[in-house]
C-alpha cells in the first residue's frame, strides 16, 4: 500500500481540535445523553436511553469513554468509529471537516518540493522464496509466531536458514533484512531507503489510529501475535532516518506506543523518538525483559500485554497535575503560617522551615557567623542535629563556640567539666573538616549524603566568599547558588549560607546592607527564600569609651548598656510570610550569645530542661 498519493488529516491536529467540540459532538452522536456532572451518560455506543455508557467532559481526558456493562473503553475517535460504524480513517476525516479547521494535509511526495527518492533495485522473487515449513516451524515452536502472522507481514525464506523481512516505500520494495535462525547472522540489501517494517499490516485504520514503534522484526511480530499490530524501525536505535522517509505515514497515528529494548542504547533512542514523534502521543512500553520477542519467547504473553496496557507517557519530572499536590497545598493552607516551621533563637517574627535556604548577610565583624552558630546551639538543645561548615575558622573553634554558647560557660574549669557539657552537644553536630576552598557539587553531595545517611535536616556553610569559583566568576557563583537552591528543593531541609556584602563604607558601617549589595552572583540574593541582615551598632564603642574618659559615673555607663543596643537582626526578606522585621539585640561576649536584652546569657542548654520538664 503506497502512502504518495493520497490525503489524509494530521490525527493529531484533529484530536486536540476536537477538545472545544465535546458538546456538539455529543448532541450529534447521541441525542439522549444525559450531563452528569463531569461525564456524559448514554445506555451505549448505540445511542439508546442509559447510563452504561460515561463519556468524560473533562478537559485532560476529554471525550474519553467506558462502557459500565461491556467494559470497553477508548477515546474521541473510537467512540464515533462505534456510534457511526465507520472506519478510522473514516472518523477521522469526518470529525476534521464537520468539526474543526483542520487542513488536510497530502502526501509531500505527490505536493511538495522534495528530492526524489530512488529506490534500491532488488526483486523480491529473485532474492527471496515462499516460507519454508523449516521457517514456519522455527518461528511457531522458538519464537511463538504463528503461520498466519508470518503470512501477514510478507516474511519470506531467505537461502536455507534465513527469513527476509521486507520494508516499503511508496509501495516499493525499499530494504530486505534478512536473518539466520540457526547461526544468528544478520544483514540486508545494499544501499537500503531506511523505513518502517510492518506498516502494509498496521495500516490505521488496523491500528485504529495507535501505532506501536519496536526495535526489531521479531519484536513487532511478537505484538502481532497478541492482536496488537506493529511496525519495527529499520536498522538500529542510532537510526532515525524512519522518521523523515514514513512522515506522512505516521502523521496518520494519533498515539504511538514505543517499546524498545530495555538497555540503554534503546532508552536513550526513546528520548530521540520523543523529541521527533512528540512527548504527549508517545506512550513508554517498560518490559521485564530485554524486548518483546524474549517476552514472548518465554510464553509470558500476560506480561506482554499488560506492559502494553500500562505503558504511560514519559512526562517530564516537572509537570505535576494540580490532583497530585492538592493533599500539600491543604496542609498549607490549614496551618498558620506564623507557626510553619520551628522557632528562630531570638523571639523575632522569623521561623526555619524545609525546603528553604536562609541567607545571613553582613558587614565584617558584624556577627553573621556568630548568629548562624548560635541557632545551631539553640537547635542542639532542642536535639535537632546541624552540618557546619564553616571554612574561615578550624573545627575545633566551631565546636568550642557551639559548647559555650551551649553551656553558657565563659571559662571551663577542666577538662572534665567541658567533656560533660560537649557530650549533650556532638552527637548533633556534624563538621564538614576542610581547609581548602570547598568545591560546591563536593559539599552539596557531602550534605546530600548527611542528610540520607543521617537524617540531618539542618545545614550551615560559611561563607559564600570561600567557595572554590574564581573570583569575578559569576557564572560559576550562579550555578553555586543553584546547587543550594535545589539542594532545598529536593530534600526536606533548611540550609543556612552566611555572606558578605558587596561593599563596604569606610566611615564604620553605618547603614546595614540590602539583597542588591550581596557579594557574588545576584542568584544569592534571589534564590534564597529568607535574609537576614546581621548588624552592628559601632557607634556604641565609640560612645563607651568617650564615658569612659569623661569618667562618667557606674549607673550612667550602666543605663548607657543597657538602653543602647549592640545591633539590629533585620529581616529583608521572608518568602512564606512576606514579613519584614527587626529586632535590637545585644551581646554577651563572654559566652558569645546573641540577646533581645541587655545581660548575662544562661546558656542555650535552659531550653531543653524547659522541654524536659514539661
Amino acid at each position: 500500500m503506497s502512502y504518495s498519493d493520497t490525503k489524509y488529516y494530521d490525527a493529531s491536529e484533529v484530536k486536540e481540535a476536537l477538545s472545544s467540540q465535546i458538546e456538539d459532538i455529543i448532541k450529534d452522536l447521541f441525542p439522549a445523553a444525559k450531563r452528569q456532572g463531569n461525564e456524559y451518560r448514554v445506555g451505549n455506543l448505540q445511542g439508546d436511553r442509559g447510563a452504561s455508557l460515561a463519556i468524560s467532559r473533562r478537559p485532560d481526558k476529554f471525550g474519553q469513554w467506558f462502557d459500565h456493562s461491556t467494559e470497553e473503553k477508548g477515546d474521541i475517535i473510537s467512540l464515533y468509529m462505534g456510534a457511526m460504524n465507520a472506519t478510522y480513517k473514516e472518523a477521522i476525516t469526518n470529525l476534521a471537516e464537520k468539526y474543526t479547521n483542520v487542513i488536510p494535509t497530502y502526501s509531500t511526495s505527490k505536493f511538495a518540493e522534495r528530492k526524489e527518492i530512488k529506490t534500491p533495485d532488488i526483486s523480491l522473487e529473485h532474492l527471496t522464496t515462499p516460507l519454508t515449513e523449516g521457517a514456519y516451524g522455527y518461528a511457531l515452536s522458538i519464537r511463538q509466531i504463528p503461520r498466519e502472522i508470518m503470512d501477514a507481514y510478507g516474511v519470506r525464506s531467505y537461502g536455507q536458514n534465513s527469513v527476509a523481512f521486507p520494508s516499503y516505500y511508496n509501495g516499493k520494495l525499499s530494504k530486505l533484512h534478512y536473518s539466520s535462525y540457526v547461526t544468528k547472522k544478520f544483514g540486508s540489501t545494499s544501499d537500503p531507503i531506511h523505513t518502517l517494517f510492518g506498516k502494509e499490516y498496521a495500516t490505521p485504520d488496523k491500528c485504529r489510529g495507535v501505532l506501536t514503534i519496536t526495535e526489531g522484526q521479531w519484536d513487532a511480530l511478537s505484538y502481532a501475535a497478541i492482536g496488537i499490530p506493529a511496525v519495527s524501525i529499520p536498522s538500529g536505535v542510532s537510526n532515525m532516518k524512519w522518521i523523515d522517509m514514513d512522515w506522512d505515514y505516521l502523521k496518520q497515528f494519533h498515539t504511538f506506543y514505543i517499546s524498545f529494548d530495555m538497555d540503554d542504547a534503546g532508552r536513550g533512542a526513546v528520548q530521540k523518538v520523543l523529541s521527533r514523534l512528540g512527548v504527549n502521543k508517545c506512550n513508554i512500553v517498560n518490559l521485564e525483559y530485554k524486548d518483546a520477542s524474549d517476552c514472548l519467547q518465554d510464553q509470558n504473553i500476560n506480561h506482554l500485554k499488560e506492559a502494553w496496557g500500562n505503558a504511560k507517557p514519559e512526562q517530564p519530572s516537572a509537570i505535576v497535575s494540580s490532583r497530585d499536590v492538592i493533599d500539600e497545598a491543604w496542609e498549607i493552607s490549614s496551618q498558620d503560617k506564623s507557626q510553619v516551621g520551628s522557632q528562630f533563637f531570638l523571639p523575632i517574627d522569623f521561623r526555619i522551615r524545609d525546603h528553604e535556604m536562609t541567607l545571613i548577610v553582613g558587614h565584617r565583624g558584624h556577627g553573621k557567623s556568630q548568629l548562624a552558630l548560635n541557632q545551631v546551639a539553640f537547635d542542639v538543645a532542642q536535639r535537632i542535629p546541624w552540618m557546619v561548615g564553616s571554612f574561615e575558622s578550624t573545627r575545633g573553634a566551631i565546636l568550642a563556640d557551639i559548647v559555650r554558647s551551649y553551656s553558657g560557660v565563659e571559662q571551663f574549669s577542666s577538662r572534665e567539666e567541658f567533656d560533660r557539657w560537649a557530650e549533650e552537644v556532638i552527637d548533633y553536630v556534624f563538621i564538614y573538616d576542610t581547609n581548602q576552598k570547598p568545591d560546591p557539587k563536593e559539599l552539596f553531595d557531602a550534605f546530600e549524603y548527611c542528610h540520607k545517611r543521617y537524617g540531618v535536616k539542618r545545614f550551615l556553610f560559611d561563607n559564600v566568599a570561600t567557595l572554590k569559583i574564581e573570583r569575578g566568576d559569576n557564572n560559576a557563583q550562579a550555578d553555586a547558588a543553584d546547587r543550594a537552591r535545589i539542594f532545598t528543593k529536593e530534600f526536606p531541609v533548611h540550609l543556612v549560607a552566611v555572606a558578605h556584602p558587596r561593599k563596604s563604607s569606610d566611615s564604620g558601617y553605618e547603614q546595614p546592607p540590602h539583597e542588591g549589595d550581596i557579594r557574588g552572583a545576584a542568584e544569592w540574593g534571589d534564590y534564597p527564600e529568607n535574609i537576614i541582615v546581621a548588624y552592628r551598632n559601632k557607634r556604641k564603642a565609640e560612645v563607651l569609651s568617650e564615658m569612659h574618659e569623661q569618667n562618667l559615673s557606674p549607673p550612667a555607663i550602666n543605663h548607657f548598656l543597657e538602653s543602647t543596643e549592640d545591633g539590629k537582626v533585620i529581616v529583608r526578606k521572608q518568602r512564606f510570610t512576606g514579613e519584614d522585621c527587626f529586632l535590637k539585640i545585644w551581646f554577651d561576649k563572654n559566652v558569645k550569645v546573641f540577646m533581645h536584652k541587655y545581660g548575662r546569657s544562661l546558656g542555650f542548654y535552659k531550653i531543653r530542661e524547659q522541654l524536659e520538664n514539661q
